[in-house]
C-alpha cells in the first residue's frame, strides 16, 4: 500500500508542478481604451429560475458596453415559474436593450442546454456568441474585456473566469469555492502549457462562423451537458493555436453555489457523468491522477482504523496534498480577490477525497437535474 501511495502522490506533485508553472506563464489580457467594435450575441438558457434571473438582468442592464453592439437571447427550457413575467417585466423597464425571449422545447434524447444554444445561434445577427447561465452575475466591463481579447489574440474561441458568489459564511460555501478555484487553477495552468481540457459554459465565447465550421453540437447531441466541453474539444482539434484564456479579473462571472449538499452532489456528478466521453488525453490523464490520490487517501483512511501504524503514513500524505494543493490555489485566489481561510481549507481537503471518490462512483449511474433524471 505505501508503495503505491508513493506513486500515485509522485504523479499527483508532478501533475500541480506542471499545471503551476502553466497558471504562472498564462499572460493576462490588457484592458485598453480601444473603441467597443466586436459585436456580441449573448445567450442564458434557462428553466425555472425566477429567483435568480433578476440578478443576472441586473448585471445585463449595467454592462459598459454600446447597447447597438450587443443582443441578449435568454432562451427558456419550458420553465413551470415565473422566469418569463420577470424577464419581459425587465425587458418593458429597459426598451434600450436588445434583449429576446425564446420560447424553446427540446426533442426527446437531445440535451436540452445544448438545443437551446443552438436554437438562439440561428436567431443571431452578431459574429460573436458568449454564453453565461441563468444563475451568474457579469461584471460590468464583460463585454469589453473580450473585445480587448479578441483584439489583441484573434482567437476562435476564448474560456472566461469564474468564481462562486459568497452566499454565506458556512462550510459548505467555503467547501464549493476551495474545490472551485482548485479546477479554475488547472483550466487556467492547462491554458497556460497550451494543453487546455476544460472551460465553463457560465463564461464563454466563440465565432459563430466557426461554431459551425467544427459541426456544432454533432455527435454529442444525446449527452447531457458538455455544451462547453465537447465544443472545446472540437475547437483544439481544428484550431489548436487559436484557443485561449480570458485571463482578465474585468471578464470574471460569478456563479451560485449549491445551497445543499444534495445539490452539491448532485451537481458534481453530472459534470463527473461526462468524462468519459471526453477524448481529451490530458483531461483523462488528469482526472485519473486526482481521482487516484483522493481513492489512495480514503484507502490509507480506514486502513489506519485497522492497522493504527499507517495513521502516521495517512498524515504525512495528507499533509504533503494539503500544502501542495494551498501553493496551487493562493495565486488564484490573488487573481479573484479572495481572503483566504486557513480553518475552512484545512476542513475542506479533510473532507474532499471522500466527496471526490463518492462522486466518482455515483457518476457511474444516472442522476437527477432541473427536475429531470437522466441517463449518463
Amino acid at each position: 500500500m505505501i508503495p503505491a501511495a508513493i506513486f500515485i502522490f509522485t504523479l499527483y506533485t508532478v501533475l500541480l508542478l506542471v499545471y503551476i508553472y502553466g497558471y504562472n506563464k498564462l499572460k493576462e489580457v490588457s484592458y485598453t481604451e480601444s473603441v467597443f467594435g466586436t459585436r456580441f450575441s449573448v445567450i442564458v438558457p434557462f428553466r425555472n429560475e425566477q429567483e435568480n434571473l433578476p440578478n443576472l438582468l441586473k448585471s445585463i442592464a449595467n454592462l459598459d458596453y454600446d447597447p447597438n453592439s450587443f443582443e441578449v437571447f435568454l432562451v427558456d427550457d419550458q420553465s413551470a415559474d415565473h422566469s418569463v413575467e420577470v424577464i419581459r417585466d425587465f425587458k418593458a423597464g429597459h426598451p434600450q436593450i436588445n434583449l429576446d425571449v425564446i420560447d424553446h422545447v427540446h426533442k426527446p434524447g437531445s440535451s436540452a442546454k445544448k438545443s437551446a444554444i443552438e436554437t438562439a445561434i440561428k436567431k443571431s445577427s452578431f459574429d460573436w456568441i458568449l454564453t453565461t447561465d441563468s444563475d451568474c452575475v457579469l461584471p460590468k466591463s464583460w463585454l469589453k474585456s473580450f473585445h480587448d481579447a479578441i483584439q489583441q489574440n484573434d482567437p476562435v474561441m476564448l474560456a472566461g473566469p469564474v468564481e462562486n458568489a459568497f452566499i454565506s459564511p458556512g462550510f459548505l460555501h467555503y467547501f464549493q469555492n476551495y474545490e472551485f478555484i482548485s479546477l479554475q487553477a488547472v483550466t487556467m495552468g492547462s491554458f497556460g502549457i497550451k494543453e487546455p481540457f476544460m472551460c465553463n459554459g457560465a463564461n464563454l465565447c466563440y465565432k459563430k462562423s466557426v461554431f459551425y465550421e467544427v459541426g456544432a453540437f454533432d455527435g454529442n447531441r444525446e449527452i447531457a451537458g458538455g455544451d462547453d466541453l465537447f465544443l472545446l474539444e472540437k475547437m483544439l482539434n481544428a484550431f489548436p493555436t487559436k484557443v485561449l484564456f480570458n485571463k482578465s479579473q474585468q471578464a470574471i462571472v460569478q456563479t451560485q453555489t449549491s445551497a445543499t449538499w444534495q445539490s452539491l452532489i448532485q451537481q458534481r456528478v453530472r459534470w463527473a457523468s461526462k468524462t468519459s466521453s471526453y477524448k481529451n488525453l490530458s483531461g483523462k490523464i488528469t482526472g485519473l491522477i486526482v481521482f487516484l490520490s483522493n481513492l489512495m487517501l480514503v484507502l490509507l483512511f480506514f486502513l489506519s482504523l485497522i492497522k493504527p501504524p499507517y495513521f502516521v503514513f495517512l498524515f504525512e500524505i495528507a499533509l504533503f496534498k494539503l500544502v501542495l494543493d494551498l501553493l496551487l490555489i493562493l495565486p488564484v485566489l490573488r487573481f479573484f480577490r479572495q481572503k483566504f481561510h486557513l480553518p475552512y481549507y484545512v476542513l475542506s481537503s479533510l473532507c474532499y477525497p471522500f466527496v471526490h471518490v463518492y462522486v466518482g462512483f455515483r457518476s457511474l449511474g444516472g442522476f437527477t437535474w432541473k427536475g429531470r433524471a437522466l441517463k449518463k
